[in-house]
């Protein structure tokens, strides 16, 4: 592109009227330093234009082309400039590249029989082995988390507080049972009972033994 732009600013009087290129060695005595100047400016141009990847070269030329002609406050090439044409299209090549779609037109399908075939799938399956093991890794903390247990190697679910892993789901269903027994009622003169190792929070020791005894049907 910084061709494409060095020809733009040697014929910049007779698309618009503007002489850029030889405003810049005027500002020069010596020829290397306006020659440096404007390559610096092709780079920062050729620069912008990479940040519009799917805007084929060719497009950027006609568009950048056109709007050197019939922008009116276009004044000098710089990077703001390019940038603001460019913008302006973007949306629409944007879509256009999402759409393309980038297959090999020589390709052709594996037969299932062919060791080619195993080959693939054994690789598929050997890329997504280090997925599973991540993933049971992380349920296995949720659990941990959520029941407050650890689970030491070679050994069963031990809860912290010694409760086997049924014991902390029946409070939990417990708690759910109560819940909603005791909705929308007055829990302040309420204490834990227990009943079978189990605290159960409600008004009496008879309503704890029926919420103890609801709450365990539901694991026979």
């Amino acid at each position: 592109m910084k061709q494409f732009f060095l020809d733009i600013l040697n014929n910049l009087d007779k698309l618009a009227g503007l002489r850029q290129i030889e405003k810049i060695y005027s500002q020069h005595t010596d020829q290397n330093a306006a020659k440096a100047e404007i390559n610096a400016l092709l780079t920062v141009l050729d620069n912008v234009c990479q940040q519009f990847p799917y805007i084929p070269d060719d497009e950027k030329k006609r568009l950048i082309n056109h709007a050197v002609i019939t922008d009116s406050e276009f004044t000098s090439l710089n990077a703001r400039i390019v940038y603001k044409w460019l913008s302006v299209h973007k949306d629409k090549y944007y879509k256009e590249a999402a759409h393309i779609e980038d297959i090999d037109p020589d390709w052709k399908p594996v037969p299932k029989d062919s060791p080619a075939y195993q080959e693939y799938l054994n690789q598929w399956l050997a890329a997504l082995k280090p997925m599973e093991e991540r993933l049971n890794v992380t349920a296995e903390k949720s659990e941990r988390k959520i029941l407050g247990y650890e689970r030491p190697a070679g050994e069963n679910l031990k809860h912290e507080n010694g409760l086997t892993k049924r014991d902390v789901e029946l409070q939990a269903s417990i708690r759910r049972i109560a819940g909603a027994k005791y909705k929308d009622k007055d829990t302040s003169k309420f204490k834990n009972f227990t009943v079978d190792k189990i605290n159960v929070f409600a008004a009496s020791l008879e309503d704890a033994r029926d919420i103890y005894m609801e709450a365990e049907s539901e694991f026979l």
